[in-house]
Order: structure tokens, then C-alpha cells, then sequence
């Protein structure tokens, strides 16, 4: 081996240049297009219904502000069936329970009801 015969390393272009690399078109990608047009087909998110049961002097009880979220959580749950295919009561109930216990959507759903409670 020659000292002169080294090679460079490698830049940041292409891997290969060879014609035969094209994109393989998963199903993954293709469920998750069709997914997409569901979505955008079920239309504009409307307001939650049922907001006009809650005055905002609930937000302040704590027993009042886990029911107001177990129930917009449930209505968001109810209303993307459609785009989701039917749920068993036990498994709406799941995702209900799991859904308000999760500390991201609980911080969103309370934020959207100091927003629009008036």
C-alpha cells in the first residue's frame, strides 16, 4: 500500500449515484395520507357543546375543573368518531381516563376553558 493511494474521506453529498435509488412508497405514508383526507374531508373543528353547561367560577373548584375536562374530553372523543371508526364504551371510557390524566391535553383543555368561559 502506497502512502500516495489513500483515499479522501467523504463529503456531505449524495450517498450514491446510482439511478436505481427511488423513494418506495410505504404504506405507512399511504395510511397516513388517507388519514389526512379524512380529517380535512370532516370539516372545520366546531366549539365544544359542551361549554355552555360551565360558568367560569367552576375553573376555581378542583372536583368542578376534573369534570369540565372528562367532559370536553369525551365531546373531542365523540366528535372525530367518524375520522376514527366506532369506539366500545369501554375503550371510549379508556381514552377518556387516560386523555384527562394527561398533563399536556389537561393544561391545553383548561387554557381553552379560561379562554372561551365567560
Amino acid at each position: 500500500m502506497d502512502i500516495n493511494n489513500i483515499k479522501r474521506p467523504g463529503g456531505f453529498g449524495p450517498l450514491s449515484d446510482s439511478p436505481t435509488d427511488t423513494p418506495i412508497d410505504s404504506k405507512r405514508e399511504r395510511s397516513f395520507v388517507d388519514a389526512q383526507a379524512r380529517i380535512q374531508e370532516a370539516g372545520p373543528a366546531k366549539p365544544l357543546g359542551v361549554i355552555g353547561q360551565f360558568s367560569k367560577s367552576a375553573l376555581d373548584d378542583p372536583s368542578k375543573l376534573e369534570i369540565m375536562v372528562r367532559a370536553c374530553v369525551s365531546e373531542l372523543i365523540d366528535s372525530r368518531q367518524s375520522v376514527t371508526g366506532a369506539l366500545s364504551t369501554t375503550d371510549k371510557q379508556s381514552m377518556v381516563d387516560f386523555l384527562s390524566a394527561d398533563p399536556l391535553i389537561r393544561s391545553r383543555i383548561e387554557g381553552y376553558l379560561r379562554k372561551v368561559l365567560v
